[in-house]
């Protein structure tokens, strides 16, 4: 009942409205429709795709990326002359690598603390050597660095290192 007295009122006000006063509501109502349509529709749908774009790029990127350490993974793969297999103990690999590798030379003590863990001293090192070895080791033998210790030197890049290398 109420409804229906409502739409009434509203019938006999619109039926009292100059041909003015419609067109303006009809064209405000047109108005107002499209900017719902477009804050409720347009935006979100259009904001989607912009996010999708993005992410197309970023992907394009990691793509070209993986693509570039792919190539690079092979190269260290065909470099490596005697791979030693996982089945070797993280001793021997170390061992083996401190003698073929330049940080080798540096190595003041070289220690089994169990299985899969070694520990390493250097009095004084090159810090940029070292860390090129312990990444060789990474890549090519999956060898971690447990636990490192570093103290400079007055020498800018010589340090002092202790470390602890395993396989986990």
């Amino acid at each position: 009942m109420q409804i229906a007295k409502k739409l009434q009122a509203i019938t006999v006000r619109w039926i009292t409205l100059s041909y003015e006063e419609k067109n303006t509501i009809i064209i405000g109502s047109i108005i107002g429709a499209i900017l719902i349509a477009y804050a409720l529709i347009w935006l979100p749908v259009n904001n989607k795709i912009e996010g999708m774009k993005q992410t197309i790029a970023e992907n394009k990127q990691i793509i070209s990326w993986l693509q570039s350490s792919t190539a690079q993974i092979t190269e260290l793969q065909k470099k490596q002359l005697n791979p030693i297999t996982p089945q070797t103990s993280v001793y021997s690999i170390i061992q083996k690598s401190a003698k073929e590798q330049p940080w080798g030379r540096y190595v003041t003590g070289i220690k089994q603390l169990d299985q899969n863990n070694v520990q390493l001293s250097f009095n004084s090192v090159d810090f940029d050597t070292l860390i090129k070895g312990i990444e060789i080791l990474w890549q090519t033998q999956h060898i971690n660095v447990i636990k490192i210790a570093v103290n400079r030197q007055n020498n800018l890049n010589l340090v002092q290192v202790n470390l602890i290398l395993g396989r986990h």
